[in-house]
């Protein structure tokens, strides 16, 4: 720890020295750069400590799991809405969020996906994309 609120102390008086922030006499100059270095200097060392590294590591694998079971609640199919008797669920795939229907015995599914093109030729070219709906529909007897 010790070592640490030196460095912070030295590098601190650097930049202020540099600065031109301590002059001969400035005594509140000098004893502001000595508090900000070693408030940095405890800084420095309290995130090298063991108990600060495994709550670190602690907090982002809650991050991590959190993450995961909220994805896996995405790719699970849901109801969004229920009209007539008829159930619309959506479910995550990829980037893309399709969403497909079932009204007695019957299942309609629509997949939104986009075709691109290039129109033009040189420096003029540009990429032209159309968004499309593909409509499924399956009836169970």
């Amino acid at each position: 720890m010790g070592f640490a609120i030196f460095l912070g102390v030295i590098a601190v008086a650097c930049v202020a020295a540099c600065s031109g922030f301590l002059r001969a006499g400035n005594v509140w100059g000098v004893l502001i750069t000595a508090v900000i270095g070693v408030w940095s200097g405890v800084g420095a060392w309290d995130a090298s400590r063991p108990e600060t590294i495994a709550k670190d590591e602690a907090r982002e694998r809650a991050r991590v799991a959190a993450a995961k079971a909220q994805d896996l609640r995405d790719r699970t199919p849901h109801v969004i809405r229920e009209v007539d008797g008829c159930k619309v669920y959506q479910f995550k795939l990829g980037d893309k969020w399709p969403i497909f229907t079932r009204c007695n015995g019957t299942t309609v599914t629509d997949r939104p996906y986009e075709v691109c093109k290039t129109e033009g030729s040189g420096k003029m070219a540009h990429k032209v994309c159309t968004q499309h709906v593909e409509s499924i529909e399956t009836v169970t007897r």
